[in-house]
Protein backbone atom coordinates (compact mmCIF):
# COMPACT_ATOMS: atom_id res chain seq x y z
CA UNK A 1 0.00 0.00 0.00
CA UNK A 2 2.80 2.87 1.28
CA UNK A 3 4.69 1.65 -2.55
CA UNK A 4 1.59 2.23 -4.44
CA UNK A 5 0.55 5.81 -2.32
CA UNK A 6 4.44 6.56 -2.75
CA UNK A 7 4.15 6.07 -6.88
CA UNK A 8 0.63 8.21 -6.98
CA UNK A 9 2.58 11.05 -5.19
CA UNK A 10 5.59 10.96 -7.32
CA UNK A 11 3.48 10.81 -10.31
CA UNK A 12 1.52 13.52 -8.77
CA UNK A 13 4.19 15.66 -8.32
CA UNK A 14 6.07 15.05 -11.54
CA UNK A 15 2.74 15.97 -13.40
CA UNK A 16 2.49 19.55 -11.27
CA UNK A 17 6.16 20.00 -12.66
CA UNK A 18 4.67 19.66 -16.03
CA UNK A 19 2.18 21.98 -16.07
CA UNK A 20 4.28 25.20 -14.60
CA UNK A 21 6.85 24.63 -16.82
CA UNK A 22 6.27 27.24 -19.72
CA UNK A 23 6.65 24.36 -23.37
CA UNK A 24 9.07 25.27 -26.00
CA UNK A 25 6.07 26.44 -28.17
CA UNK A 26 4.26 29.01 -25.26
CA UNK A 27 8.26 30.40 -24.57
CA UNK A 28 8.39 31.03 -28.70
CA UNK A 29 5.47 33.16 -28.32
CA UNK A 30 5.15 36.95 -28.56
CA UNK A 31 3.26 37.07 -25.53
CA UNK A 32 5.59 35.18 -23.69
CA UNK A 33 8.37 36.92 -25.19
CA UNK A 34 6.59 40.38 -24.06
CA UNK A 35 5.77 39.49 -20.51
CA UNK A 36 10.13 38.38 -20.09
CA UNK A 37 10.65 42.03 -22.07
CA UNK A 38 11.96 40.36 -24.60
CA UNK A 39 11.76 41.76 -28.32
CA UNK A 40 9.22 40.50 -30.84
CA UNK A 41 10.37 37.68 -32.55
CA UNK A 42 11.03 38.77 -36.77
CA UNK A 43 8.01 38.23 -38.72
CA UNK A 44 8.28 35.00 -41.46
CA UNK A 45 6.89 36.60 -44.41
CA UNK A 46 8.37 40.72 -44.02
CA UNK A 47 6.35 43.36 -44.92
CA UNK A 48 7.04 44.37 -48.86
CA UNK A 49 5.02 47.11 -49.40
CA UNK A 50 5.07 46.97 -53.50
CA UNK A 51 2.53 43.80 -52.34
CA UNK A 52 -0.01 46.38 -50.98
CA UNK A 53 -0.10 49.06 -53.24
CA UNK A 54 -2.34 49.76 -56.33
CA UNK A 55 -0.45 50.04 -59.28
CA UNK A 56 -1.13 53.53 -61.36
CA UNK A 57 -2.23 52.98 -64.34
CA UNK A 58 0.08 54.28 -66.90
CA UNK A 59 -0.97 56.18 -69.98
CA UNK A 60 -0.91 53.95 -73.45
CA UNK A 61 0.91 55.62 -76.21
CA UNK A 62 -1.42 53.74 -78.60
CA UNK A 63 -4.09 55.34 -80.80
CA UNK A 64 -7.43 55.69 -78.89
CA UNK A 65 -11.04 55.83 -80.95
CA UNK A 66 -14.30 57.40 -79.53
CA UNK A 67 -16.41 60.37 -79.41
CA UNK A 68 -16.25 64.01 -78.66
CA UNK A 69 -18.61 65.48 -76.43
CA UNK A 70 -20.21 68.52 -76.14
CA UNK A 71 -20.68 69.95 -72.68
CA UNK A 72 -22.71 73.11 -72.11
CA UNK A 73 -20.85 75.44 -70.03
CA UNK A 74 -23.94 76.51 -68.17
CA UNK A 75 -25.01 74.37 -65.66
CA UNK A 76 -29.06 74.70 -66.56
CA UNK A 77 -28.26 74.21 -69.91
CA UNK A 78 -26.71 71.33 -69.10
CA UNK A 79 -28.91 69.77 -66.77
CA UNK A 80 -31.89 70.32 -68.95
CA UNK A 81 -30.42 68.90 -72.73
CA UNK A 82 -28.10 66.97 -71.45
CA UNK A 83 -24.45 66.09 -73.94
CA UNK A 84 -24.47 66.90 -77.26
CA UNK A 85 -21.91 64.85 -79.98
CA UNK A 86 -19.09 66.29 -82.62
CA UNK A 87 -21.18 65.19 -85.92
CA UNK A 88 -19.42 64.55 -89.50
CA UNK A 89 -19.67 67.60 -92.14
CA UNK A 90 -23.21 68.94 -92.77
CA UNK A 91 -24.41 70.51 -96.52
CA UNK A 92 -21.63 73.52 -96.00
CA UNK A 93 -18.20 70.90 -95.10
CA UNK A 94 -17.80 71.86 -91.70
CA UNK A 95 -18.30 69.51 -88.62
CA UNK A 96 -21.72 69.43 -86.46
CA UNK A 97 -23.14 68.50 -83.97
CA UNK A 98 -25.81 65.64 -82.73
CA UNK A 99 -27.90 64.80 -79.74
CA UNK A 100 -27.40 61.10 -81.02
CA UNK A 101 -24.60 59.37 -80.14
CA UNK A 102 -25.01 56.92 -82.99
CA UNK A 103 -24.60 59.70 -85.43
CA UNK A 104 -21.89 60.99 -83.89
CA UNK A 105 -18.58 61.58 -85.69
CA UNK A 106 -15.55 58.71 -85.16
CA UNK A 107 -12.81 60.16 -83.46
CA UNK A 108 -8.65 59.11 -83.32
CA UNK A 109 -6.30 60.39 -81.05
CA UNK A 110 -2.90 59.93 -80.89
CA UNK A 111 -2.93 58.27 -76.97
CA UNK A 112 -3.78 58.87 -73.30
CA UNK A 113 -1.86 62.29 -72.07
CA UNK A 114 -1.38 65.67 -73.29
CA UNK A 115 -0.63 66.62 -76.83
CA UNK A 116 -0.68 68.96 -79.35
CA UNK A 117 0.24 69.70 -82.73
CA UNK A 118 -0.97 65.97 -83.46
CA UNK A 119 -3.43 64.28 -85.63
CA UNK A 120 -6.75 63.84 -84.06
CA UNK A 121 -8.08 62.41 -86.84
CA UNK A 122 -12.23 61.82 -87.94
CA UNK A 123 -13.53 59.39 -89.83
CA UNK A 124 -15.17 60.06 -93.02
CA UNK A 125 -17.67 57.71 -93.98
CA UNK A 126 -18.14 58.31 -97.97
CA UNK A 127 -14.39 57.67 -98.47
CA UNK A 128 -13.28 55.33 -96.08
CA UNK A 129 -10.31 57.38 -94.83
CA UNK A 130 -9.54 59.02 -91.62
CA UNK A 131 -9.21 62.78 -92.04
CA UNK A 132 -7.87 65.52 -90.09
CA UNK A 133 -9.60 68.31 -87.73
CA UNK A 134 -8.78 71.41 -89.38
CA UNK A 135 -9.60 74.71 -89.02
CA UNK A 136 -11.42 77.10 -91.36
CA UNK A 137 -11.41 81.17 -90.87
CA UNK A 138 -14.97 82.38 -91.13
CA UNK A 139 -14.19 86.05 -90.72
CA UNK A 140 -12.77 88.51 -88.30
CA UNK A 141 -15.04 89.73 -85.89
CA UNK A 142 -15.72 93.22 -84.34
CA UNK A 143 -13.18 92.49 -81.83
CA UNK A 144 -10.18 91.94 -84.19
CA UNK A 145 -9.93 88.01 -83.38
CA UNK A 146 -11.11 85.15 -86.09
CA UNK A 147 -14.35 83.58 -85.89
CA UNK A 148 -13.31 79.98 -87.08
CA UNK A 149 -14.78 76.75 -88.05
CA UNK A 150 -13.75 72.98 -87.30
CA UNK A 151 -13.97 70.73 -90.66
CA UNK A 152 -12.14 67.94 -91.85
CA UNK A 153 -8.62 67.56 -94.07
CA UNK A 154 -5.78 65.60 -94.76
CA UNK A 155 -3.69 68.58 -93.66
CA UNK A 156 -2.38 68.31 -90.35
CA UNK A 157 -3.90 69.23 -87.16
CA UNK A 158 -3.45 72.37 -85.14
CA UNK A 159 -5.87 71.20 -82.90
CA UNK A 160 -4.20 70.08 -78.97
CA UNK A 161 -6.30 67.89 -76.31
CA UNK A 162 -5.30 68.77 -72.92
CA UNK A 163 -4.58 65.53 -70.18
CA UNK A 164 -8.35 65.37 -69.54
CA UNK A 165 -9.45 65.09 -72.94
CA UNK A 166 -10.26 68.73 -73.35
CA UNK A 167 -10.26 70.29 -77.08
CA UNK A 168 -9.19 73.74 -78.07
CA UNK A 169 -6.42 75.15 -80.47
CA UNK A 170 -3.96 78.54 -80.20
CA UNK A 171 -5.47 79.88 -83.34
CA UNK A 172 -3.00 82.69 -84.91
CA UNK A 173 -5.55 85.03 -87.23
CA UNK A 174 -3.74 85.02 -90.84
CA UNK A 175 -4.02 88.73 -90.58
CA UNK A 176 -3.55 90.01 -87.17
CA UNK A 177 -0.84 90.00 -84.54
CA UNK A 178 -3.57 88.49 -82.14
CA UNK A 179 -2.70 84.51 -80.89
CA UNK A 180 -5.27 83.07 -78.50
CA UNK A 181 -7.56 80.63 -77.41
CA UNK A 182 -11.16 80.89 -78.66
CA UNK A 183 -13.90 79.92 -77.03
CA UNK A 184 -15.35 77.03 -78.38
CA UNK A 185 -19.47 77.57 -79.18
CA UNK A 186 -22.31 75.51 -80.44
CA UNK A 187 -24.87 78.10 -82.86
CA UNK A 188 -27.09 77.88 -85.55
CA UNK A 189 -25.71 79.71 -88.93
CA UNK A 190 -27.59 80.37 -92.03
CA UNK A 191 -30.26 77.33 -90.61
CA UNK A 192 -27.42 74.71 -89.90
CA UNK A 193 -25.78 73.46 -86.42
CA UNK A 194 -22.40 74.36 -86.23
CA UNK A 195 -18.94 74.09 -83.84
CA UNK A 196 -17.07 77.38 -83.92
CA UNK A 197 -14.46 79.09 -82.06
CA UNK A 198 -14.70 82.88 -81.01
CA UNK A 199 -13.27 85.82 -78.51
CA UNK A 200 -16.62 86.49 -77.34
CA UNK A 201 -20.05 85.79 -78.13
CA UNK A 202 -20.69 89.51 -79.67
CA UNK A 203 -18.41 88.36 -82.47
CA UNK A 204 -21.16 85.64 -83.33
CA UNK A 205 -24.24 87.67 -82.40
CA UNK A 206 -22.62 90.54 -85.41
CA UNK A 207 -22.06 87.70 -87.32
CA UNK A 208 -25.80 86.89 -87.68
CA UNK A 209 -25.46 83.75 -85.49
CA UNK A 210 -28.09 82.74 -82.96
CA UNK A 211 -28.58 79.96 -80.35
CA UNK A 212 -25.27 80.68 -79.05
CA UNK A 213 -23.60 78.60 -76.48
CA UNK A 214 -20.54 78.41 -75.09
CA UNK A 215 -19.45 74.51 -74.36
CA UNK A 216 -16.55 72.26 -73.36
CA UNK A 217 -15.45 69.52 -76.21
CA UNK A 218 -14.23 66.57 -74.79
CA UNK A 219 -12.62 63.23 -75.81
CA UNK A 220 -14.88 59.86 -74.48
CA UNK A 221 -13.22 56.81 -75.72
CA UNK A 222 -15.41 53.66 -76.46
Amino acid sequence: MISILHSLVLLLSFSLSVLATPTSIDRDTNAYRLSRGLPLKKPLTPFNATRTAVKRQQPSGAPQTGNYVITYNNPAKRKRSGNLYVAPNSAIGVLSYTSDQTSAALIKTPGTGAFSNSAIQIYDSSSATWQHFYTVKLSTGTSGYDISYITSSTGISVYKQSASGVLGYDWVASDTQYSFSPQMYVAIYAGYSVIVGAYSTSDLTNKGMTNIEPVTITFTSG
